[in-house]
């Protein structure tokens, strides 16, 4: 016969996990990636944000490709896309996925619930991590996330427009496409009402004509959204960073989504100017993947 809990230990175990401390994670890209100071993050966060256009036509926003350098070098790119979002985007959204990519072997997710960043602390969302790690493709992981800048420069952005809303950060292994299938089905299946972030560079570290050569057939891929084009650019040009990050955003949304929705490219540009002339250069693309609001 089986006997019965004492409630008294119920009660101190069901206080330990009330109270347990949240698990903390500090960031590593700051004063390398982005300003430390918190006055001066957001100052530069709007700075950055102030050359986008007026946006004059309704739409909801459904995922974004963003780049992920130095602000110094992709700091305009990346915030005349955010500067897209609206207070009215905020509602439609349960959470933020950033889908990036790394040097490694398997998916990985985050395994702790805070991610410190100047001014902010960022909720990570641990319980959708947990339902992606079930998955043989990925493992939640703790002590790496803070060198993962490749999604750390978003999260000043994204706090300034959806402050306190769970952000889950996916790490790619860069040249898996069987991987970026399975966490593209996993985004699919848990995450159907957050905004689909994804974090890459067009080209790196090419000659500019090289450059400018395979940024033309990628960006016209992108904007009609042929996965097949997109991963034909890669593979004739022999690039393996960026492929997985890009593909799997356009498979974390159903064939009817990609269908109706609109990709539009908001900014193109390079390093050429900071780095020594420009004999190698990275270039820089963002883009608004959308829903027309009807009126």
């Amino acid at each position: 016969m089986r006997a019965k809990a004492d409630p008294y230990i119920l009660f101190l175990a069901l206080l330990l996990i009330c109270s347990a401390k949240p698990m903390e994670v500090l960031p590593g890209g700051v004063g390398a990636y982005y300003p430390g100071p918190t006055a001066l993050l957001e100052k530069m966060i709007t700075t950055l944000e102030s050359t986008s256009p007026t946006n004059t036509i309704p739409k909801t926003i459904r995922g974004m490709i963003v780049p992920h350098a130095a602000y110094r070098f992709a700091g305009q790119t990346m915030g005349m896309a955010y500067a897209e979002l609206s207070s009215e985007n905020y509602a439609a959204y349960d959470g933020v996925v950033v889908l990036a990519e790394y040097e490694g072997k398997t998916a990985l997710v985050p395994d702790f619930d805070i991610f410190i960043i100047p001014g902010a602390r960022m909720p990570m969302d641990r319980s959708k991590a947990r339902l992606f790690a079930v998955s043989p493709a990925v493992d939640v992981n703790y002590k790496q996330f803070n060198t993962f800048y490749q999604m750390e420069v978003h999260l000043p952005f994204i706090h300034k427009h959806f402050p306190g809303l769970p952000v889950l950060p996916v790490m790619l292994p860069e040249g898996d496409p069987e991987t970026a299938k399975e966490v593209s089905r996993l985004v699919r299946e848990h995450c159907g009402s957050s905004l689909i972030i994804s974090s890459l560079n067009l080209s790196y570290s090419k000659p500019s004509a090289v450059a400018e050569e395979f940024d033309a057939a990628l960006i016209k891929s992108i904007i009609s959204k042929d996965i097949s084009s997109i991963e034909k650019c890669y593979s004739d040009q022999g690039e393996v960073r960026g492929s997985v990050a890009i593909t799997a955003f356009f498979n974390s949304f159903s064939e009817d989504a990609r269908r109706s929705a609109h990709m539009e490219l908001i900014k193109y540009t390079d390093d050429a100017v900071l780095l020594f002339g420009g004999s190698l250069i990275t270039t820089y693309g963002s883009f608004i993947f959308y829903d027309k609001v009807k009126k």
